[in-house]
């Protein structure tokens, strides 16, 4: 059996923050189907990424959505990958600035820092729903980890790592292997992207890979699969 590990991203938001995604009722029984094909829980990560607190999704609404998606994955994973939303540029512009966002880079949010100084980030309300979302997945048998932002007291997260492998028995093969951040705090190993942006059409607001949402249902009607790149 090919050496295959899955993230999968279920949050549930609907089509206020996530467009074109479909619902809970697709996406968790698609979920359940993807771990039962896998020869173990561990070689399947859940997403629930980015965790986006405004007032129409405040603390309480996660609280409810994540122990609903957490009880229906029992079983199916045993781990939990997540972040506030990154303040790239085109996500403050699209999701405006009621949202608490995760502190911005110098480096990476230049730009968001210098047009918007006074933007929300996430502060002592989200350390503890973060507490909370916690204690949930470790009743459902899941470790909530931290992508890229250990400001949370949270395991960190990597999305490709050598324990996603562990049930293929190759996982200290790969420990040595050269790690690839692509971003500060990033624990993940090189590896090769080979999706491009503006290909998706989830619509999600969030996304920091799709600058326009009609150009990438242009692209993705355009796509042709079984054509053959000449070089």
């Amino acid at each position: 059996m090919p050496h295959i590990v899955v993230q999968f991203t279920i949050t549930g938001y609907g089509p206020a923050i996530e467009a074109n995604i479909p619902g809970l009722g697709v996406t968790i029984p698609a979920f359940l189907r993807a771990s039962a094909k896998l020869p173990s829980p561990s070689a399947i990560q859940w997403r629930y990424d980015p965790i986006v607190v405004t007032e129409e999704f405040g603390a309480d609404w996660h609280r409810v959505n994540f122990s609903r998606i957490a009880s229906a994955l029992q079983g199916a994973t045993r781990v939990c990958n997540t972040s506030f939303v990154e303040p790239y540029d085109k996500a403050v512009r699209r999701m405006g600035e009621g949202v608490a966002y995760r502190p911005a880079d110098p480096e990476r949010h230049r730009q968001v820092i210098r047009k918007r100084p006074g933007l929300r980030q996430a502060g002592e309300p989200e350390a503890r729903l973060i507490e909370d979302l916690s204690r949930i997945a470790r009743g459902h048998g899941i470790e909530l980890r931290s992508c890229c932002d250990p400001g949370w007291k949270l395991p960190p997260a990597a999305c490709c790592g050598p324990d996603l492998f562990e049930c293929y028995g190759i996982r200290e093969t790969l420990r040595p292997l050269p790690a690839g951040p692509t971003r500060k705090g990033c624990n993940c190993l090189r590896s090769l992207d080979i999706g491009m942006d503006n290909s998706c059409p989830g619509g999600c607001a969030y996304c920091y890979a799709t600058y326009d949402l009609r150009d990438a249902v242009s692209n993705v009607r355009s796509h042709t699969p079984d054509a053959v790149r000449m070089r």
